[in-house]
């Protein structure tokens, strides 16, 4: 049998019972939008087995704790990870046992700083049965540091017991009358977690009540601690050894009973006795087939092994070269062994085309050398366990060497599906080739793996020489000695940090180094990433963070990478890390790191800056603002060290860099707890560049970007670490095989095609039959603009624009880019009067300018700058002077007419190049893709409100699609007239969720196209509220801002319109040397939309943050204005009261406070009328109306808790907002003063 896991791997979808904790992360969205984040994160946690008891009594009175803890071996009861809700039932559940057995304990600290905190609770009743802390180290001896703790165990305990096999229960608290019952079942659950733990201690002060006989389950006690007791319990207390035999084909039967539901789809692949055939099969030492039982006839586990394997295919299909191709490792091949990969993280892998024009290089003739050693791998083919027996997998694994003692490697394939196994945690997985065609992810072991006898510790001098051998293939490993010598020599590194180097150590043979130093930049990390949504910085100390500068590993100890993690803890006395990555120029900064997997990325923070000279005093710390933010940060915490992910499988492909794929892809990065192994991008280009070089200052200028949008904030590190990009187009779908081809060149197969094409700009099609005679082009994307460079370049060198020429540039178009277009020629040195703007009449200016103020300033700046500006014009190509060959640079001058409404001719003699900023469309390639594929197009790709097509595996989103019409007569709005950040945002939630039920509900897919909706689809559809925004440079070096709300277009200029009330501006359209900035605030007192013209850079998050707030949010901005208060919108929002209004957690804030407001708000019949009234315009809002609605709404009792939310926000963004007194500072002034 070969190495085929794409039928079998379904029988280890079995998995053990996974700790899980539902995130506290929630992505920073729009109050509006969080329903769908909520709806996908309660939908996700629901996914994830729990621990079960199954019952055979169908009572469900469990009213009473009594009640339901008199039948807790009987309730179904669930155990999961502590999360810091629960430290309210924690402390109702405190004992004076408790107290006297642990000492008084700060429960959020534990939560916080131990290894695992988990509950036992009752999921029907919701009630809360027990809770427990386990920690690397005994807190609880007097003296006893826990970097020493190793030589503590040695010493005055068992000398088999090591820090890495060896935890501390340090807290523990339960209903009364069954504290044995769940401590042990919280025990087995920490067993679940840490598969290398073998002893659990507990420290007790023999002042615990005499009635819990801890003895019962810490069998092992030492008492030469007086007055401590120190209490062993060794795993096989609780967990029972297995009995590893050759299976019989007696044993069909039981083994039937194994497998449960899975059996029925085996069976109809291989038929009714496969099971009983396999066994039989089993001859000449090349397959086995093995059953673990608890007792005779007993069977709890199963493994079917093989020594057959393709080893050459799987060579071709993934990158084995650090495992020795698996071949025997103690023979070192002298010859054809490539050196493993460098630890750098790859920035793409690139599919091209192969060059034809030149022929192959013969390769060199081969040169005598010794053979290369054999292969040296076994398979796994079926494997399954009893969930409740899951966690003595290894036990299997162990037996499967012993059976094949000559083999040095064990494999397996996963199909992609897959929910994954518990043993996969000691597999590494293996990186697939560019070109796989296999469907399945492979893992690999070493029997190095199965080995225990590993430890950590600090390295010392005598390292030197083995660790600079161990790390000769990575590219960072000058700067890795240099640290590592400083260390040694008791020095610190060449930046002056101290530092701390740790050594993973297997046999006296180094196998992972790791060095760090202390984290001196915290209060910058804090303000500007998003940390706090994963720890709570005042329980930690500031000597508790680290920074990680290097960490390798063998690949072959990959998997105990978070032992290491944990040991680094340990003897580091830290309990956060964090990584910088940094861009491609600067990757010396960033150092190697071979667990990155472990690590949670961590997004950035919104922050809107306030010139300084405007708080003075109340000036948040400069540790704030010390250092550059160019740096993509990941991080971990002790308490995350073995949190449980969602790894999906599934091959995710991404098809077009649009803006909507670039916020899908920073969704499906930035989602912690869940790692996607198989994400592509398909793209004809490069992934967007880091910005600060002059080309691609000229490119922003062309091509402005949404400064609000993903591709404007992502990092491109993370892109480079979790995405693979293929470059080129997308010619073909085949969805009966389920892939694309690229290129019309080869195949990329996928599971899940997200469709974010986008579109493009495109040469009018009556341009077209003259794109011979005059040089045409459209600009779309960076690449473009480096043509446009190279062109404008050559024009200059002839000297097509010497004073007096007829050449003229003509640039074709009604948008934003084309007007940006302009400004970029006059960088480039193009004399304005060689410029002519056409601003045709028969197109339709873009959603965002139909304003009066920016076609004023495009007129103005245009014609101050003396390019030539024609509005109304369309280009007559019949005109053209037809010649057999025209090109850009020939004697003969091509011609072009441009007609005016009034039918005034205007001619261009010669019109060296005609760029187009026509109405964009889907590319005609893509089209026929799509189109020929069978997928529904009808003016747009049609998706439903969960972004799938007709095709279940094909999901889209972006301008390019459109609801389809049952959701269409509901709402007008088209998906090309929303941002594309928040509909990229939306798209990946529903992304994920759906493959993250189909790894669960897989047999199900054939039903999941065909759901028939029961609900209002005016319910379904989704309340899209982000609004979009449009930044970019003007002719004259004018910077442009202008942000409105999303969907149809509103012209705010209309007179009479009620959709605006009032119309605020400062500065002067004439000069701009004060910025000129235009409100449009709707009757309803919020503000629709605002402009921004200015000389100088724009605050652009400032006026993000300012948009779509309330005329009192905004410190009754009207009635200031009026009454002159109001010189400069600008420095008006700029003062200090406005600080805490531009926090990025504001809007949390007033979610929470909506919150509290709707609970206790009962609107009366009466009152809906008169809002109703109000919004129909039958009635004004006067000062009696907002008395009487004030009235209504004081004595419902929520200005307190109003208050106190206030006062909460305000404290706990004290770091940013110092310029607000609380009132426990005015009491600290009042007695500092008596």
């Amino acid at each position: 049998m070969s190495l085929d896991g794409s039928d079998t791997a379904k029988l280890a979808e079995k998995s053990s019972v996974q700790l899980t904790q539902r995130p506290t992360f929630v992505p920073t969205l729009e109050k509006d939008e969080k329903k769908v984040v909520e709806y996908f994160l309660e939908n996700l946690s629901n996914l994830n087995r729990t621990t079960d008891y199954d019952t055979s009594s169908d009572s469900d009175s469990d009213s009473e704790i009594d009640e339901v803890i008199h039948t807790i071996n009987l309730k179904r009861c669930q155990l999961r990870r502590t999360e810091i809700d629960d430290v309210p039932k924690i402390q109702k559940l405190k004992k004076m046992w408790s107290n006297k057995l642990f000492g008084k304990q700060n429960i959020y600290n534990l939560i916080e700083k131990s290894l695992l905190s988990v509950t036992l609770e009752n999921r029907h009743a919701k009630s809360f049965l027990a809770y427990a802390a386990f920690y690397d180290y005994p807190s609880s001896i007097p003296n006893l540091n826990q970097n020493q703790f190793d030589e503590w165990l040695k010493n005055y305990l068992d000398p088999n017991m090591t820090p890495l096999n060896t935890v501390f229960l340090n807290y523990a608290v339960t209903v009364r009358s069954h504290e044995l019952l769940c401590i042990s079942e919280l025990i087995k659950a920490m067993f679940r977690v840490f598969v290398d733990v073998k002893y659990v201690g507990l420290i007790d002060t023999r002042q615990g009540p005499e009635d819990i006989k801890l003895s019962d389950i810490f069998s092992h006690s030492y008492t030469n601690f007086k007055p401590l007791v120190i209490r062993i319990c060794n795993r096989e207390d609780l967990v029972p050894k297995l009995r590893i035999r050759p299976a019989l084909v007696e044993d069909n039967d039981d083994l039937v009973e194994l497998f449960g539901k899975q059996i029925n789809d085996l069976q109809k692949h291989y038929g009714e006795y496969f099971l009983a055939e396999l066994i039989e099969q089993q001859k000449d030492e090349l397959d086995y087939c093995l059953v673990a039982e608890i007792k005779p006839r007993e069977i709890v586990g199963f493994i079917s092994i093989s020594k057959n394997v393709d080893a050459e295919l799987l060579n071709g299909q993934y990158m084995l070269q650090p495992f020795n191709e698996l071949r025997q490792v103690w023979l070192k091949p002298k010859v054809h062994q490539e050196e493993p990969p460098s630890s750098k993280p790859k920035a793409k892998i690139v599919i091209t085309k192969k060059p034809t024009s030149e022929k192959p290089t013969p390769p060199p003739p081969p040169v005598p050398s010794e053979p290369l050693p054999p292969f040296s791998v076994f398979t796994i083919h079926l494997f399954m366990m009893t969930e409740e027996h899951e966690l003595r997998y290894m036990e299997l694994i162990e037996a499967g060497f012993k059976f094949f003692p000559e083999k040095e490697f064990c494999a397996i394939s996963i199909n992609c599906w897959s929910s994954g196994t518990p043993f996969l945690s000691k597999f590494t997985r293996v990186t697939p080739r560019s070109n796989v065609t296999l469907r399945q992810e492979l893992y690999v072991l070493h029997r190095w793996g199965l080995i225990k006898n590993y430890s950590v510790r600090f390295a010392r001098n005598t390292d030197i020489p083995s660790v600079t051998k161990f790390i000769h293939n990575i590219d960072v490993k000058t700067k890795l000695i240099n640290d590592l010598t400083a260390f040694c020599n008791n020095l610190p590194n060449e930046d002056g940090k101290a530092l701390q180097v740790f050594i993973l150590e297997c046999f006296s043979q180094i196998v992972g180094v790791a060095i760090i130093c202390g984290e001196e930049d915290i209060e910058f990390l804090r303000a500007n990433y998003n940390v706090e949504d994963f720890i709570y910085f005042g329980l930690h100390r500031r000597e508790d963070h680290a920074q990680v500068l290097h960490f390798v590993l063998n690949p072959l100890f990959t998997h105990l990478a978070r032992n290491f993690i944990k040991e680094i803890f340990r003897l580091g006395n830290r309990t956060c890390l964090y990584h910088r990555i940094y861009s491609t120029s600067e990757y010396d900064k960033t150092g190697s790191m071979s667990a990155a997997a472990e690590f949670l990325p961590i997004t950035d923070r919104i922050k809107v800056e306030i010139a300084s000279e405007k708080l003075g005093l109340n000036l948040a710390s400069s540790r704030t603002e010390s250092i550059k933010n160019d740096f993509a940060l990941t991080f971990i915490s002790k308490k995350y060290v073995f949190e449980t992910k969602t790894v999906i499988r599934a091959k995710v492909v991404i098809v077009g860099a649009s803006n909507t794929a670039f916020a899908t892809i920073k969704q499906f990065i930035e989602t912690p707890f869940i790692s996607m192994l198989n994400l592509y991008l398909i793209s004809p280009f490069d992934l967007p560049k880091e910005r600060g070089d002059d080309q691609q200052k000229i490119s922003d200028i062309m091509i402005p970007i949404d400064p609000t949008s993903a591709l404007a904030n992502l990092r491109p590190p993370f892109i480079r670490m979790y995405v693979r990009l293929v470059k080129g187009w997308m010619t073909e779908i085949d969805r009966e095989k389920k892939c694309i081809v690229i290129n019309n060149e080869f195949e990329l197969p996928y599971n899940f095609l997200v469709l974010c094409c986008g579109k493009q700009f495109q040469i009018p099609r009556a341009f077209m039959p003259y794109s011979n005679m005059i040089k045409m082009m459209t600009v779309n994307n960076h690449e473009d603009v480096a043509v446009v460079e190279t062109r404008v370049a050559e024009m200059l060198e002839r000297k097509l624009f010497i004073f007096g020429s007829n050449s003229r540039i003509i640039v074709y178009g009604s948008t934003f880019e084309a007007v940006s277009f302009v400004e970029g020629l006059l960088e480039l040195g193009v004399p304005a009067e060689n410029i002519v703007f056409v601003e045709s009449g028969d197109l339709k200016r873009e959603h965002c300018l139909q304003n009066k103020i920016f076609q004023n300033v495009v007129s103005m700046t245009l014609k101050k700058c003396g390019v030539q500006y024609l509005p109304g014009y369309i280009i007559d190509m019949s005109t053209v002077i037809k010649k057999e060959t025209a090109y850009i640079f020939q004697k003969t001058p091509v011609g072009v007419t441009l007609i005016s409404p009034d039918n005034i001719t205007i001619t261009v003699k010669h019109c060296p190049l005609l760029v187009c900023f026509s109405e964009k469309d889907v590319r005609r390639e893509t089209f026929l893709s799509i189109n020929n594929s069978s997928l529904v197009y009808d003016s747009g790709l049609i998706i439903d409100h969960e972004f799938r097509t007709n095709d279940p595996w094909i999901l889209a989103a972006g301008p390019m699609t459109l609801f389809t019409r049952r959701f269409r007569t509901v709402s007008d709005k088209r998906l090309h007239q929303l941002s594309s950040n928040v509909i990229g945002k939306h798209a990946s939630c529903w992304f994920l969720l759906a493959i993250q039920m189909l790894h669960v509900f897989a047999p199900g897919v054939r039903q999941f196209s065909n759901t028939h909706y029961t609900t209002d689809a005016a319910d379904l559809l989704h309340n899209f509220t982000a609004p979009i925004s449009i930044h970019g440079q003007l002719p004259r070096k004018l910077q442009y801002f202008h942000i409105c709300r999303n969907g149809d277009c509103v012209n705010y200029t209309l007179p009479g319109n009620r959709a605006v009330a009032r119309e605020i501006s400062t500065g002067n359209m004439l000069h701009f040397h004060q910025p000129f900035i235009h409100f449009h605030i709707g009757d309803n007192g919020f503000v629709e939309s605002i402009t921004c013209i200015s000389e100088n850079p724009i605050n652009i998050r400032l006026w993000v943050k300012v948009h779509g707030q309330h005329n009192d949010t905004l410190n009754h901005l009207i009635p200031k204005y009026d009454s002159g208060q109001i010189p400069d919108l600008e420095a008006y929002f700029s003062e200090p009261w406005c600080a805490a209004l531009l926090h990025d957690r504001f809007s949390e804030f007033l979610y929470e406070a909506n919150h509290i407001f709707g609970g206790k708000v009962e609107l009366s019949k009466d009152l809906i009328d008169y809002f109703k009234a109000f919004s129909s315009g039958k009635k004004s809002w006067t000062r009696e109306a907002r008395r009487n609605m004030e009235e209504h709404f004081r004595p419902l009792g929520a200005y307190t808790e109003m208050e106190d939310l206030l006062l909460s926000y305000l404290h706990y963004n004290r770091n940013l907002l110092p310029m607000y007194i609380l009132p426990g500072t005015i009491t600290v002034r009042k007695k500092g003063k008596e």
